[in-house]
């Protein structure tokens, strides 16, 4: 008998629906073997793991009362590749959820063997991706394996209240996100990736004194970084939250999901805006809603998500190897949101992996953002109030400091419009304005103007006389 869906597994069904061909639900995961490592052991590791946790090999499909439900598959797809070269992204494929739900492939060329998994969302989560790997090491080690307690249950769905909602997102009319530089009609993706230090201990003894968590914290500082890059709206992102306790600390499923997330910066300390989004966070957790319905309700769309996964990526397979599986992310489909921060303890610090809309964003605006971000996290537990916190770095400052050196020698026997020609016919083929996904040359400028002019003259307009021009506000 199928077992129904979750809320948040009913949501990643419906975008499955909308696009059998995507595979931004993957959750893909690969390995080099390294020496020593017997296969024909590893793989009798993965069906034991597999086996022990019910919910991972699974079929999705719609019963007698038109439920879409989930059943197990014992027919786990699990092959060896003999081949001299191959190509990682192109192991990536879609999921067919009617047939399964996870793939392993242990490939072998002449000089190294590997290990590739992918699994899909519906059934698993980054946690879970960490509970399977342990579990695959524990069976190749010889440890006995304890069958998953716990598969989620379905709670009874009841009307949404959106009083506490409506408290604290009714007044959210505009969402601040850096102002996009690029324009593209090519949804496309890039990542960036850095590690940072902090003082730990200091952080640690802010938060736990004042009454808010980590989670609050980093969720705050992000907000506030959003925030400096376009101070015209409040600051609104995806908040991902683990949807974890007690009985499914252990589980393999689709348990993390996202909640709306804000903070005003209006006229707070930085403890106050702390507390405040410590308890937006757990009002959220408690009235928890689909993000699908909240934006309906509220005209807002979640451009920016924010991820802390604690030791998420920190995945150790066999003991004893010196190696963990890689997290594949680049190959995916591009997600919907423009801009995706997920941080992961590191040491003393954190590792920070940002996804971002290459059809939206150049390089250097995800870079400052970072910047602002890891100068704001490392300042919040010294200063009073944010706009006490230089969010300015060394390199742009020096850039800033750089706009004022406009010492020039200039040729006074020229007029300002013989100047402009000159500078113009020097640079005829050089871009003098960009605007969505058209570009125009000096040279473009040069005889678009003068056409114009001609035009006005046409009409007998002359030196010293009023031209009106109507454009849309901007």
């Amino acid at each position: 008998m199928g077992q129904p869906l979750n809320k948040v597994q009913k949501g990643i069904y419906a975008e499955y629906l909308a696009d059998r061909e995507s595979t931004l639900y993957n959750i893909p995961l690969f390995e080099e073997l390294l020496e020593g490592i017997d296969v024909g052991r590893l793989e009798s590791a993965i069906r034991k793991a597999v086996s022990v946790h019910p919910g991972l090999s699974s079929r999705f499909h719609v019963d007698d009362n038109g439920e879409i439900v989930q059943e197990p598959n014992d027919d786990i797809d699990l092959q060896y590749i003999d081949t001299e070269e191959f190509d990682v992204g192109g192991l990536i494929e879609p999921f067919d959820l009617g047939k399964g739900t996870c793939r392993f492939r242990i490939i072998r060329t002449k000089t190294a063997r590997y290990l590739f998994m992918d699994i899909h969302h519906i059934v698993a989560d980054g946690t879970s991706i960490r509970i399977l790997a342990r579990a695959i090491g524990d069976a190749y080690d010889g440890r006995p394996l304890t069958q998953e307690k716990c598969i989620p249950d379905t709670k009874e769905e009841t009307a949404y209240d959106w009083a506490f909602h409506d408290s604290v997102f009714g007044t959210v009319e505009a969402a601040s996100i850096p102002l996009r530089d690029v324009y593209s009609d090519k949804p496309a993706k890039a990542f960036r990736w850095t590690e940072f230090e902090t003082d730990a201990e200091r952080m640690r003894r802010f938060y736990k004194d004042n009454g808010f968590s980590r989670t609050a914290f980093l969720a705050t500082a992000f907000g506030y970084a959003l925030e400096c890059m376009d101070p015209r709206g409040r600051a609104y992102f995806g908040l991902v939250q683990s949807g974890r306790i007690e009985d499914t600390s252990d589980a393999v499923a689709s348990l993390a999901h996202t909640i709306p997330f804000t903070v005003s910066f209006d006229n707070a300390s930085i403890k106050d805006a702390m507390r405040e989004s410590q308890r937006i966070i757990e009002g959220c957790r408690q009235h928890d809603v689909a993000m699908s319905d909240f934006c309906a309700r509220y005209g807002l769309s979640t451009e920016a998500v924010f991820a802390y996964q604690k030791d998420i990526r920190d995945i150790e397979m066999i003991s004893g190897h010196d190696s963990s599986p890689r997290i594949l992310s680049e190959y995916l489909s591009p997600a919907p949101e423009k801009i995706r921060f997920e941080l992961c303890n590191k040491d003393d610090g954190f590792a920070l992996t940002v996804t971002y809309r290459t059809d939206y964003y150049t390089e250097g605006m995800i870079d400052s953002l970072i910047s602002i971000f890891i100068r704001v996290v490392n300042a919040v537990s010294v200063e009073a109030r944010f706009e006490d916190i230089d969010i300015t770095d060394q390199a742009s400052a020096l850039q800033l400091d750089s706009f004022n050196d406009t010492d020039l020698d200039k040729d006074l026997s020229k007029t300002p419009v013989e100047a402009i020609e000159e500078m113009m016919s020097d640079r005829k083929d050089s871009v003098a304005v960009v605007f969505k996904d058209v570009s125009l040359t000096y040279g473009d400028l040069d005889d678009i103007s003068g056409r114009i002019a001609s035009y006005v003259s046409s009409k007998g307009i002359g030196c010293d006389a009023f031209v009106p021009v109507l454009v849309n506000r901007s």
